[in-house]
Formats: C-alpha cells, structure tokens, sequence
C-alpha cells in the first residue's frame, strides 16, 4: 500500500472514509440479527467495526505504513478470537500459545460451517462468534485501511461488498432483508466510491478521463447488479444460503431406528436380548396424556423405515442440525413444559420431544453436558444425539403442540410424494385405487382402508409358543405375502404402521411413521407403554396422526391346525365407484408432480457433486480473464489512437505492470515517478517531450518508445522474486483505481 502525502482538508475526507467503511460493515452484520439468540453477537461485532476503524484511523495519524495496520488488524483479531475457541482461562488466554494460535486459525474457516449447520436461534457463544468478529473487524478494518492509504476509488468497496455477501448467505431466507437495507447500502457504497474519486489530486496529466469514468460506471454498474440480483432473489425466496446449499446434516445410517427393533418394547420370552417391557425408560413431568415421538421415520427402502439425512437437497429444515438453547420453530397451539427423567433402560441416540420444539436445556453436570451434540430436524420435529442418551441424562423443554387431529374432510397436502417411497409402495398399488376409487376423497379412502385392516387383522408379537412363525421386520415380502396377502394377517406396531404408511403414500398422501409413546397417569413411561403411529400431511402443510388404534387391533391370531385347504382371505376393498373428473384431474396432478419431484430429485443428485467442479470451473475462468483482460489493454494502448496518446499508453502500462509487481507508482508528474522505476527517466523525459512539445512524434518513435517499455518492465520484473512475478500476471490491481 501506498501512503497518500497529507492534503488541506484530509481529515475530513478521513472521516468520511472512516464512517463509510463502519456503516457499511454494521450493514452487513444487521443481515444476521435473527440469526442468533441474544444480543452478544452484536457486542462482539460492533467491538470488532470500532477496533478496525480505530486502528485505521490511527496508523494513518501516525503516518505509519499499511501492511502495519495490517499485522495490528491481525493481532488483534488474534486476542479477540481466541477467547472464543479456546477453553482455557487466565494467562492461557491473555498468552496464546501454539495450540489456541491453531485454533484461531481452524476456527477463521469452520466457524461459518458451524453457524450454517445451526438452526436458529443460534447461541452468542462460543465459534461461531468468529462471523460476527471478522464481518465487523475485518469487514471494516480492512476496507478503513485501504481507503486511508490508498488513493484507489473503488478498492475498499470490494472488501465490504464481501463482507455484505458473506453476511447475506450465512443469515437465513426470512431474516428480514428489507430493500430498504439494500439501498442504503447501494447507496453509501457508490457515493464513497464516487467521493474518493472526485477527491483524487495530483493526477498523472496524461491519465485517460474516458478510462477512469469507465471504471467508476462499471464498479457501480456491479454494486447495483449484485445488490438488485440479492434483492430479487429475496423476494423470490429463492435466496442461495450456506445453511441450504452446504451445511451437512447429521449421517443417520448408523443410528438405529426403533421401528426395525420394536420387539424391544413387546413381551418377550425370558432371556430376550434387551427387552425393556416391564421396565422404566422415562419419568415425565409436566406431560399427562402428551404424545411423545422418539423418532419419526419419512423414509422407505424396501427393507425398513428409516429418518432420512437429507431427503430435500436445498432445504435445510429436513436435516439434523445443531440446535441452540432456543429454536425459532413458529407453531400454532398450547405452549407445555416439560421435564424428562431418563433412567437406565433407555438407550438409543433418540430424544423424546413432543410438538414443535421451543427450547431445551439439559440437567448434565460439569464435563457431562453434551450439547453440541444435539441435533434436530424441523420437518419431522425429531431430536438425536451424535451418542447415546443414557440414564441420568435429563432434560427439559418446552414446545407447542399444533393441533395432530385427522378427518375424512380434511384433503391431503399437495406436497410431491418422495420417489423412492413411492416406488417401494408399488405393491400395494392396487388395493391404494381400488379404495380410492370406492371413497369420496383419498382421506375418507385412507381411513377405510385403516377400518378395514383392523376388522380383518390380527395382533401378535411373535413371542410364544406356535406364534413364533409371525417373524419381526417390515420388509417388502413380510408386508406384501408374509401380511397383507397372508391367509392370517398377523403382526405388530411395526407392520401395520409401516404398511398403513407405505399405503398413504401410494394413495398419494405423504406419510410417515412414528414410534412413541403416550405418557400415562402414573408419568412413567415403560417399554409396554411404546407403539407406532403413522402422521399425514394436510393442505395447510400440517401434519395430523392417524392413532395405531384406529388401524391396529388386539385381537389374538387363530391358530391353523387344519390340514384342509382354507380360501385365501385377503384385504380387499368394495365395489368401486367411478370417479369424477374433478378426481381425475387431481389424480393427474399429482402424477405430474411425482414425475416433477423424480425430475428435480435427478437433478440435484446430478449437480450437486459438480457444484465444487463449478466453482473450479469459475475461479479458472477469472484466472484466465485477468491476463487476456491485460493483453487487450496493452495491445490497445499500442496501437489505438494519436501517437501522442499511444506514447502515454506506453507510460501508462509500464507504471501498471510495476504496480502489479507490488511496487505501486504514487501519482505525479512523470519525472517524479520515474525516480521509482529502475531505468526509466529516458521514457520519462520522452514521454513528457511528445506530450507536450507539440511535435506529433513518428509511427517509428512509437515502436521505438514500446520497444524500451518493454525492456524496462523487463527490468521491474527481474528485481523482484519469482513468485511476485507469477502473481503480477494475475493480480487485477491495475484495474480497480
């Protein structure tokens, strides 16, 4: 950087700058205020604006260098971050030693990967306060800097402008970017820009007017672009977001899901590996009645019911996130608080929550509280940890419990099926219409459906005596002939909620399953007191819970002593009825949108691994852009216009291509800065002669005059080092001022 001479009336200019560069940083961190909880990320950001625009202010009072206020910039981003990923206290924190130094440095990187894997509200606290330190400190240190040491109109802005992007995509799509927002900071933005080039004295005469206008338009011009696109996408809700587009859920392959090991909670014969029937797993307070969900399965893969990492790419809300203290979760209905006692029995990676999740605190002492590893998913309303929930390890939270209650009148959401779920529920695919087309509606079909499996069904957990032939699972053949196509349709929870399940989906009403409990008078919820249910989801986006009651009942299986051939009974449904065209077209809408789902789903599945191959792609392209965007200019200062003012391109690029190297020229007369350039007071004093002498010089001057720019810039280029010679061939300085 180079540092400007002192001018009458700089330090108003300085001010300017300095207000510019904090307003447009706490511009961009205003883009995260509903992000976090609390309002301690505004405390650290705004100490961060006020150390960067301070130690600008006060290195250029002291007429020091700017890669000085850049080291202090750096220390003191150093002493501010390390408080806040180091777990040490007193001299540890006030002495950095090698390890905090490392995970300062980690911390710079991963804390934006750990604010976008968080669902909001985001506790001010810890790592990821580093997003609010570097928007404020750097956000407006850096821009503070470069506008007090150097004369370059839109520098600084590109760093703001950074700042105010990577602010926009951390935030979330409904935090409020207003275009008022927008604008001012559009505003702000050019005006600066436009100030510090009306105030740029001591010009090179020769310097091209048409070229620095050009500049300033097309600075302006990309200002407005990205903060006009930034506002359309916003108000399209279409806004890319890290917390969407990148923020890795957690991996629930390895979790187990209690629908597949659901003998657990059945009577079992003595000696069965882990059952919990008769035992305690919970102790609820504050909950009678309440329905508690363990875990909520939305997956199908022709084996089991599953919870799905990731089945929306592009929809953070159906991923296990981080989760703070607090959840901005809207929900309609009854606020409850409840307390939960976890006692040795339980094990598993699942939390027991009900309705929509408000908060949640853990009663875990010292070294035991474990609550990064908590994770939740919005869309199911479900809750895990990373290990397992043990006894002892009780909790409290609060929720609301959105009204669950399903009807025939009420219509299925027109959300698209999931693909793979609706292909694995082909099977059923002809008892799904023959209902549907016997019934009013596809809910009323459902809910006959879910009468009729519980008139013809029978109950048993396959525990004793010659009941041991109706085998545990919910596989594809023990849904299909081993259930619903049986001579006796016997099972448990597991096959009538998995098949009720999969039946819904191929009635095309998006369905889940459930495994939970209802928390009994006595508050102590036991293995006996577990069931599965099924949840639908309705036209208004809600999801309302068919109870196990309502498709399951108890009676006992017939045991089949006769050696004589018996007619296969099946689940059929009655005599069909035609349907409308109303019916018809809404049949064919929502085939169009499961083949516009499929369509989608191929898509992100195809893109989704090219998007680093993209931004490669991208990077490569402005490598490459910045050299040939060289090239033109220099070929069209040597051979476009008056030989006087290709003689002054000569001198122009040699000055630039300096610059590039790192050794920027101050503005001034040529001879002056000559003084800087190794061998070229001779190009000066030509320059300056054929400028102003009068004397329109030859077409063979010109070339002459090129011909020793070039071995001069040849001269620049041999006193620096190999690497700044690399560099210089990409570096777009030349073009920003």
């Amino acid at each position: 950087m180079t540092t400007e001479a002192p001018v009458p009336g700089a330090v108003p200019s300085r001010a300017v700058d300095l207000a510019a560069a904090a307003l447009l940083a706490a511009l961009a961190l205003a883009t995260l205020r509903s992000t976090f909880a609390d309002n301690g990320w505004w405390v650290v950001g705004g100490l961060g604006i006020a150390a960067g625009v301070g130690i600008a202010a006060a290195t250029r009072s002291w007429q020091w260098p700017g890669w000085a206020g850049g080291l202090i910039l750096a220390g003191v981003y150093f002493g501010f971050a390390t408080p806040l990923v180091s777990s040490g206290s007193g001299a540890e924190l006030l002495i950095p030693d090698r390890s905090a130094v490392g995970n300062v440095l980690r911390g710079t990187f991963s804390s934006w990967g750990e604010l976008a894997a968080t669902l909001p509200l985001v506790d001010s606290d810890g790592i990821v306060l580093l997003v609010p330190l570097i928007l404020g400190l750097l956000g407006a240190g850096v821009p503070a800097l470069l506008a007090v040491h150097t004369q370059r109109p839109g520098l600084p802005m590109i760093i703001s402008g950074l700042a105010w992007t990577l602010a926009l995509i951390s935030g979330r799509a409904d935090d409020g970017v207003h275009l008022l927002e927008g604008a001012c900071f559009a505003v702000i933005g050019l005006g600066w820009i436009a100030l510090r080039g009306a105030r740029r004295t001591g010009e090179d005469q020769t310097r091209e007017p048409m070229l620095d206008a050009v500049r300033l338009v097309m600075v302006a011009l990309a200002v407005l672009l990205a903060v006009g696109s930034m506002q359309v996408l916003v108000a399209e809700q279409q806004r890319v977001l890290w917390r969407d587009s990148f923020a890795e859920g957690l991996d629930t392959s390895n979790i187990a899901m209690p629908l597949a090991g659901f003998r657990r909670y059945t009577r079992q014969p003595a000696g069965y590996v882990d059952n919990v029937y008769d035992e305690r797993l919970l102790t609820v307070r504050g909950g009678r009645g309440l329905r508690l969900r363990f875990a909520v399965l939305d997956h199908y893969d022709g084996r089991e019911w599953r919870a799905e990492a990731d089945p929306s790419p592009g929809d953070s809300q159906n991923r296990y996130l981080r989760v703070g203290a607090t959840l901005d979760n809207p929900s309609s209905g009854p606020a409850v608080e409840v307390s939960v006692k976890v006692h040795d029995a339980w094990r598993g990676n699942w939390v027991p929550t009900a309705g929509a999740l408000q908060s949640i605190e853990f009663d875990w002492p010292g070294e035991r509280n474990r609550r990064p590893e908590l994770r939740y998913n919005q869309a199911t309303s479900a809750a895990l940890l990373t290990s397992r929930l043990n006894g002892g390890d009780d909790y409290e939270f609060t929720a609301r419990l959105p009204d669950d209650t399903l009807s025939a009148d009420l219509q299925p959401s027109t959300e698209p099926i999931d693909a793979q779920v609706w292909e694995q529920a082909a099977f059923l695919d002809e008892l799904a219409q023959g209902w549907l087309a016997s019934a009013p509606s596809p809910m009323a079909a459902l809910l006959d459906a879910a009468a009729a499996l519980k008139q013809r069904g029978r109950y048993s957990d396959g525990a004793f005596g010659w009941e041991t032939r109706f085998a545990p699972g919910h596989d594809q053949r023990r849904l299909d002939a081993g259930f619903v196509r049986a001579r006796q349709m016997v099972g448990n929870d597991e096959q009538y909620a998995a098949l009720v399940a999969l039946l819904a989906n191929r009635m095309r009403i998006p369905a889940r399953v459930v495994v939970g409990a209802v928390v009994p008078r006595g508050r102590v919820v036991a293995g006996s007191d577990v069931s599965a249910w099924v949840e639908v989801q309705v036209a208004d986006g809600s999801w309302r819970t068919l109870e196990t009651s309502v498709f399951m009942g108890r009676r006992p299986p017939e045991e089949d002593v006769s050696a004589k051939p018996r007619r296969q009974r099946t689940l059929a449904p009655p005599a069909p009825r035609v349907p409308t065209e109303a019916e018809r077209a809404a049949e064919q809408q929502l085939a169009e949108a499961i083949e516009r789902q499929q369509r989608e789903q191929e898509r992100a599945d195809t893109l989704r691994p090219r998007r680093w191959l993209l931004l490669a792609v991208l990077l490569g392209l402005l490598v490459v852009a910045v050299p040939a965007a060289k090239g033109v200019r220099r070929n069209r200062r040597r051979t476009r216009g008056t030989p006087e003012q290709r003689i002054a391109g000569g001198w122009r690029e040699l000055v630039d291509q300096t610059g590039d190297l790192g050794r920027p020229i101050a503005p001034g007369p040529r001879p002056q800065q000559a003084e800087a350039l190794l061998g070229a007071g001779r190009l000066a004093r030509i320059a300056d002669a054929h400028t102003f002498g009068g004397r329109r010089p030859s077409d063979a001057e010109v070339v002459a005059f090129w011909d020793e720019v070039r071995a001069v810039a040849a001269q620049q280029r041999a006193a620096v080092p190999w690497h700044r010679r690399l560099l210089a061939r990409f570096r777009p300085r030349s073009f920003l001022g």
